[in-house]
């Protein structure tokens, strides 16, 4: 990558924090691997910043830090009831990002059900663990649950 700072999340986390403008370009890396056998897939992903952000200005505790974040998922696909079900589990853990309002980790539990042709429903659930206080966080927890309808046409 040629530009991590440019990136979809990151640039619109800067834009809500008043950083309209990259002051310089941040190289990076990402590796994206995914397997599939009969009814299981799994995903892992690692992202990386091979140069130092300065986010000086929307903080103090990231000047040069060297972003990263990974990411595995693992699911299942069944029907139950004559509807497609997935089941997938992950986790997630990113380094030196806490001043881009990432946790330090996240374990992911989700359920989707293909109910009619277009038509699905999702139940996510997150359990986040932000930085210690000693990273710039406050070391607290946080628990999230969505539900998701979707139609597609």
């Amino acid at each position: 990558m040629n530009n991590l700072a440019d990136c979809g999340a990151i640039t619109g986390f800067l834009q809500e924090n008043g950083v309209e403008e990259i002051q310089a370009e941040v190289a990076g890396l990402n590796v994206y691997l995914a397997f599939e056998y009969g009814s299981w897939s799994v995903i892992a992903e690692y992202l990386q910043a091979l140069d130092g952000f300065d986010l000086s200005e929307i903080a103090d505790t990231n000047r040069g830090a060297k972003l990263g974040a990974w990411n595995t998922e693992l699911a299942y696909v069944t029907q139950l009831f004559d509807t497609e079900m997935i089941f997938a589990a992950g986790y997630q853990q990113s380094s030196a990002a806490v001043d881009l309002g990432l946790p330090e980790n996240r374990m992911i539990g989700a359920v989707r059900a293909d109910l009619f042709e277009g038509t699905t429903l999702a139940f996510e659930y997150f359990y986040d663990n932000d930085y210690s206080e000693g990273k710039g966080g406050n070391g607290n927890s946080a628990d999230t649950f969505t539900v998701q309808l979707t139609y597609e046409f």
